[in-house]
């Protein structure tokens, strides 16, 4: 919980492109009578936060 009393959590996907699905899926959900807001956590530039999961594939799009 924060100051203000609003629960939050991170969820690490292995994949960017199922942490988007994710989002569109999730965002505005009603769980037990509250609508939940779920978007892409922010991070430094310089952070590495999408790393390749095996050598065989490409790195997510924005480090190319």
């Amino acid at each position: 919980m924060n100051k203000n009393g609003k629960r939050f959590g991170f969820v690490k996907f292995s994949c960017e492109i199922d942490a988007y699905k994710a989002v569109n899926r999730l965002n505005g959900f009603k769980l037990y009578g509250h609508s939940l807001r779920v978007n892409i956590a922010r991070y430094n530039v310089g952070d590495r936060y999408w790393k390749k999961v095996d050598q065989g594939k490409k790195k997510a799009s924005h480090y190319n």
